[in-house]
């Protein structure tokens, strides 16, 4: 005798391993930065300046 699953919990079951596998990926993402989400305290549209001589004989 064969035996089916629900399609409501199919459903159900397809969704746990998807929200599962978000909170992994949004847990993994949280230890590096993101390219284009810098980290807080960093303007994104500035650029580091560089302090010192910037060429021969300053």
């Amino acid at each position: 005798m064969k035996q089916q699953v629900p399609t409501w919990l199919a459903v159900v079951i397809v969704l746990v391993v998807i929200v599962i596998a978000g909170l992994i990926v949004w847990k993994k993402a949280g230890e590096k930065p993101i390219v284009g989400f810098p980290e807080q305290g960093m303007p994104m549209h500035k650029a580091p300046m560089h302090k010192g001589p910037t060429g021969p004989g300053k």
